[in-house]
């Protein structure tokens, strides 16, 4: 997680994926299985120049809040989201 807030500038773009992992989920969530969500919807490629982008509800028109990150460093923090963690013994492919 620490490498997704060094690699981008502003947090805006990962406030916006939290809420919508979090949010689309019907029933209440634990700190825990939330920033699970969260790890889940990165490593799923969201931020990928090819993935489906984050865009910002408060513009009228279409804006991708990822325009500020380079290609590199968002293949870099999806491919973090995606290594294993101490509590998981495989890496999610």
């Amino acid at each position: 997680m620490e490498l997704i807030c060094s690699l981008t500038p502003p947090p805006q773009p990962i406030e916006l994926i939290c809420e919508k992992a979090i949010a689309t989920c019907n029933r209440p969530l634990g700190p825990g299985e939330a920033l699970r969500r969260v790890m889940e919807c990165i490593a799923s490629g969201i931020l990928l120049p090819d993935g489906p982008g984050v865009h910002d509800p408060c513009e009228r028109e279409p804006t991708d809040t990822l325009s500020v990150i380079t290609g590199q460093q968002a293949e870099a923090i999806t491919q973090n989201a995606q290594v294993r963690h101490p509590n998981n013994t495989s890496t999610i492919l």
